[in-house]
This record gives C-alpha cells, structure tokens and sequence, in this order.
C-alpha cells in the first residue's frame, strides 16, 4: 500500500473544498471560491512571485529600505506580490505608486535579480529592481501605513550596516543576508 505524503493530503483537502468544471460557458456559474482558512493553507504551498524595488544612492553607496509591518516583517525592499497576466516590471511599477505615490518610467528601474526567498512563514521567488532617486525624491516618498512603519521612512544602509546585522542575527531567520547580498549585487561587490 502507497503511503499518502504530506502534498497529497493538501491536494486531497483541496479537491474536497474545489471542483473545477471542465467547460465553463458563458451561462455556467463560476465555482464558489475557496473558504479564506483554507485558501490560507493551499497559498503555502508554493512560492508568491513577487516584484520588489530597492531605493539606492550610487554616489554614497548606499540601500533605502524600509520596515515592513506584513511579511517579510522588518527592513526590506519596496513591492509585492505580481498579479495574473502582470510582467515583473509592471507589477515594479504599480507597487511602487500603490506604496510610495512615485511614478515611474520602465526605464527607471535597474534589473538586479531573480532569487526564492524561503522563510518559515513565507516563500516568494522574487524579481529585484533598483531605483536611484535624488535626495528631493527620497525625502518625497508617502509610504504606504498599510504596509510599511511609514514615521520611520526610508532608512540608508552601508554595507558595513548590513553586515553588522547579519552578525547580529546569527542562527536566527533573518532578512540581513539576503539584504547584503543585494548591495553586493547592486554595487558590485565581490566582482
């Protein structure tokens, strides 16, 4: 007998919960969405794509960031999850006027990466923009008080400051790695 692994019985869950019709016309009813306890569980199971900006000043090599009041909670970058039929740069560009009131050109944004970010209660594959904005711009910047501790504003980092806290938080999970490693992209540490 095949022993039932932890994904089938989510799968199993989820098939109780959700029976997708094989053909929806225009006069079938849509299936009636998931119970939100639920929909909760089935997004855990895979990875959020998100688009993220981090605000950066080139002369003075340094990162903005922000503290998070959602996941990831604390210091991060700027942005979230990508919506259906959405491109990464697109989705860039609508959090960053959701969240910050800025209103960007494409061309703006500096492609940095593509990494998974995993944590113990979140997952996300996450494409990271950089953004250079001028001290006028940066001081500018409403952020959001939904998402963000927005009376702290936008907080410069060094790379000595990242790296500080990374010694800090040894052994527990902590966003300051990933945070470092995203300096050393954006300014070109370590090539």
């Amino acid at each position: 007998m095949i022993q039932q692994t932890k994904e089938d019985s989510k799968m199993s869950v989820l098939r109780e919960h959700y029976v997708s019709p094989v053909v929806v016309s225009g006069d079938s009813p849509h299936p009636p969405p998931l119970p939100k306890e639920l929909f909760d569980r089935v997004v855990q199971t895979w990875p959020r794509l998100c688009a993220d900006v981090v605000i950066i000043d080139r002369e003075n090599r340094l990162l903005f960031l922000t503290p998070r009041k959602a996941d990831p909670a604390g210091d991060w970058f700027i942005g979230g999850s990508i919506v259906a039929r959405e491109t990464e740069i697109q989705a860039a560009i609508r959090k960053l006027k959701a969240e910050t009131g800025l209103d960007i050109a494409p061309a703006c944004l500096s492609w940095i990466w593509l990494k998974r970010y995993m944590f113990k209660h979140w997952d996300s594959c996450c494409y990271l923009f950089a953004l250079e904005l001028t001290p006028d711009e940066r001081t500018a910047i409403c952020l959001d008080e939904a998402e963000y501790h927005a009376h702290d504003g936008l907080r410069p980092f060094t790379r000595d400051d990242l790296q500080r806290k990374c010694e800090q938080t040894v052994g527990q999970e902590s966003p300051y790695p990933i945070l470092l490693m995203a300096y050393d992209a954006v300014f070109g540490v370590g090539e």
